[in-house]
């Protein structure tokens, strides 16, 4: 029975077959005999059909308990003894990394066994300090190490590239903390703190072909982003002239203006709460430690020196475990409400005064397994239960991604061909459409095919029943699942329950009665199994869902459009249909006269472009000229001044076919890195405004319209321009 222990505030401070399901072929077999019949029958396949797997069960009039938290820790005698740090996937329940004193080590059954990873020796990468895991790739990842840069493997580990370093940009090779920047889409931005080593942080916003640094005043040891889209960030740091002074810093972004939520303190770690809750911190001196923008309160034991915090999920998707780690008397500590109560957890778990910097627990991706290193010792935690217990919890795949935009033009297609199938002459022809359509959509999103495993384990027997819930992605809350050998759960009868399902981007829930921790992001699945003598017991099955970035419009109408000019221009926003382009709510007009002038529009908020290939539009002019219209953006950040890119100029066969500006629309398409390559100040993640300028001899009209940020060449299609200037600059 664990003690529990109160914290005192202190005063003052199956879902549907998918649109690629392999049961389509019969349908459109049927489609040749029956046209109307089998258009529903398409139609139910897209809009979702039940099946055996989402059979409902009846919830019990009083539901079982679920177990009582209890971990109990082992020292794994096979790695002990060299290991520096620990990385669990933050997605993958089963995959752990393992920093080790000669490279690293991985394991893919949750610690039951590890393997060595070649690649990783110590003399060809250096001592790692900190891992990144990129978020839409399951076997992507970025180690920073001790004096050799920062390296990326995109295969797990078989093969190392090294992406950041000194002679690249990085203000140092010594790297103590490394992110991708959750506010980035393309998840393309990497930052790296470097402690002491050097002062400043370290940006890539192309994944490590180039860097610069900032904030050179301080030196940062580490950094506590938020959510994905999210851009403030909380920061460790020590001015550069009072090194030994610590604070947590507030910035709504990074590179704008910090100040001082929490000042004089030694923080060990960070983690960020799944939902409901601020940043929490892990200090030696004050103990843990929830910190807001502008304000600050204590939680949890007084008067104890924590090394790591950490959150996971806990028993269902409605539940987080909160955990920190001190190494000297109380060990590892849980708490389910933010440490106002908790309970210690530390069974065989190390505890001493003789402990070497660094110590520190971290949880699996579901919460079911702690590691912990000690003195270069690692110990494993696990649940222990007298009867029902849930274990070795796999999503397959662990990400889903899926182009919003493309897939509702797409759906809204298919849904009108069907609409049409049964006027159609040739039920082939009719038929070939819909294949084409649903073939297209695919594009849309990542694999539609899921599939959830676990292994139950009871004293009494089989399980009654083992189901999960599904109502975050279109399921049913009491979906069943199988340990017959036919739902990707290995043999028969072995223990091992799953359960396939398609994910379909019009199914997904986003609702805090269902779920309070919602996506983009990670979400859980929340697996229920009861057993034969009335227990019940309860595992998160975790997926992370994210939207792909898509091409999008500078300003969608001619409200959003924001002008400000100087010199000898007017800027006209209401535009007849006759002489606009193909959407007149996206075009405007410059009327100029003879001599300098400049146009800046906003497009009414901020848009980041970071990743992004190209920025297109249409132009056309009153008369043909050889005068040339120059193109720059500025960002916007809150507090600091705003820096432009240098000027482009459009008229060039790169950028227009005819290499000027006519009095026919053309379409100008321009590389973003010709524009940002030689503006290493200018903040990509916040553009606020585009600047139209040039130079006049006679009195001319430009007409502009649809001004499109793409993320890739293929959002373009053909074009005789290659958007890459090929010439120097004017």
């Amino acid at each position: 029975m664990k003690t529990l222990h109160k914290w005192e505030p202190e005063k003052g401070l199956k879902p549907s077959a998918s649109l690629d399901s392999p049961i389509l072929p019969d349908y459109l077999t049927t489609i040749m005999k029956l046209k109307f019949l089998s258009s529903i029958a398409i139609f139910a396949v897209i809009c979702g059909t039940a099946t055996a797997e989402e059979k409902k069960i009846e919830p019990e009039a009083v539901a079982a308990p679920l177990q009582d938290l209890n971990v109990v820790w082992a020292r794994d005698t096979k790695v002990s003894g060299h290991v520096t740090a620990v990385f669990p996937h933050p997605s993958m329940t089963q995959r752990i990394l393992l920093a080790v004193a000669d490279g690293l080590m991985i394991s893919e059954n949750g610690g039951e066994e590890w393997k060595k990873i070649p690649a990783a020796d110590l003399a060809k990468i250096g001592r790692i300090t900190c891992m990144a895991f990129v978020p839409d790739r399951e076997n992507s990842f970025y180690a920073g190490t001790d004096g050799k840069g920062v390296w990326l493997t995109e295969d797990c580990g078989k093969t190392f590239k090294q992406i950041g370093s000194v002679a690249k940009g990085m203000a140092s090779d010594s790297i103590a903390a490394f992110y991708i920047f959750p506010g980035d889409q393309l998840f393309h931005t990497l930052v790296a703190a470097h402690g002491d080593a050097a002062p400043g942080i370290s940006r890539s916003v192309n994944k490590g072909e180039t860097w610069s640094s900032f904030a050179t005043d301080y030196n940062v040891s580490s950094i506590r982003f938020r959510d994905p889209g999210c851009y403030d960030a909380f920061i460790v740091a020590s001015k550069k002239d009072a090194p030994d002074i610590k604070s947590i810093f507030y910035g709504i972004s990074i590179d704008d203006y910090w100040y001082e939520a929490m000042k004089d303190v030694v923080p060990s770690g960070n983690a960020l709460p799944l939902f409901k809750h601020n940043p929490v911190f892990s200090t030696l001196d004050q103990g843990i430690v929830f910190v807001s923008k502008s304000d600050m309160y204590r939680a949890g034991p007084k008067d104890v020196g924590f090394t790591s915090v950490g959150v996971t999920w806990g028993r269902t998707a409605d539940e987080q475990l909160m955990y920190s780690y001190d190494p000297k008397k109380m060990g590892m500590i849980a708490s389910m409400d933010a440490f106002k109560t908790w309970t210690a957890q530390g069974a065989g778990l190390y505890t001493g005064d003789f402990t070497k910097e660094g110590s520190h627990v971290r949880a699996n991706a579901n919460g079911t397994v702690f590691y912990a290193m000690a003195n270069n010792n690692l110990y494993v935690g696990r649940q222990k239960a007298s009867g029902l217990t849930i274990s070795s919890v796999r999503t397959t795949p662990s990400v889903f991604e899926y182009a919003g935009t493309m897939y509702r033009t797409r759906m809204t297609t298919l849904k009108q061909n069907i609409s049409k199938f049964h006027q159609s002459r040739s039920a082939a022809t009719a038929s070939a459409v819909l294949k084409k359509d649903i073939d297209g959509m695919k594009d849309a999103m990542t694999a539609g095919q899921y599939s959830v495993t676990a292994q139950v384990s009871s004293q009494g027997g089989k399980a009654k029943s083992v189901t999960i819930d599904l109502r975050m992605i279109g399921g049913s809350q009491k979906t069943l699942m199988f340990d017959d050998g036919k739902h990707e759960d290995g043999k028969a009868d072995d223990g091992i329950y799953g359960t396939t399902f398609r994910l379909d981007p019009w199914r997904l829930r986003n609702d805090e009665k269902i779920g309070p921790k919602r996506w983009p992001g990670q979400i859980g699945l929340t697996i229920t199994a009861d057993g034969t003598e009335g227990s019940r017991y309860a595992a998160v099955a975790p997926i992370d869902i994210y939207s792909m970035p898509e091409a999008f419009e500078f300003y969608r109408t001619r409200n959003n459009m924001n002008f400000q000019t100087e010199g000898n221009v007017s800027a006209i926003t209401t535009v007849p249909a006759g002489e606009a382009h193909a959407i007149p709510e996206q075009c405007f007009k410059l009327e100029i006269k003879p001599g300098a002038w400049q146009a800046t529009i906003g497009g009414g908020g901020l848009s980041d472009i970071t990743g992004y290939y190209a920025i297109s539009f249409w132009i056309k002019s009153s008369l043909d000229s050889p005068d040339d219209v120059l193109i720059q953006m500025r960002d916007s950040p809150m507090y600091m001044d705003p820096a432009t890119t240098e000027a482009e100029g459009i008229a060039d066969p790169a950028y227009i076919e005819s290499g000027m500006v006519g009095s026919g629309w053309q379409r100008v398409v321009i590389s973003l890195s010709a524009i940002l390559s030689n503006s290493p100040d200018f903040r990509s993640t916040e553009l606020g405004a585009l600047i139209f300028s040039g130079n006049c001899t006679a009195p001319i009209t430009y007409w502009i319209s649809e001004i499109t940020f793409h993320v890739n060449q293929n959002e373009i299609g053909n074009l005789k321009t290659s958007g890459v200037k090929k010439r120097k600059r004017r």
